[in-house]
């Protein structure tokens, strides 16, 4: 299901995740689906690591944030 044009459901903060789940958060905030929709996410599925950024812009002005891409994620 594409959640690009609505918001997130009510999440109830904080999250308790299951032991061997993960919690995923979309790049783009409001506009992504992740567990917010479909829930925690089995740590065996999880197949790589985010390494630096990629892309880095403003979200109002879309102004590009050179000063993050390419830098590395901690």
């Amino acid at each position: 299901t594409d959640h690009a044009d609505s918001q997130p459901p009510t999440t109830v903060f904080p999250v308790r995740v299951p032991p061997g789940e993960i919690f995923v958060l979309g790049d783009h905030r409001d506009h992504s689906n992740d567990s917010r929709y479909f829930g925690t996410v089995s740590a065996k599925r999880i197949k790589g690591r985010a390494l630096f950024i990629y892309w880095s812009s403003e979200t109002q002005s879309g102004r590009w944030r050179r000063e993050r891409m390419f830098t590395s994620v901690h």
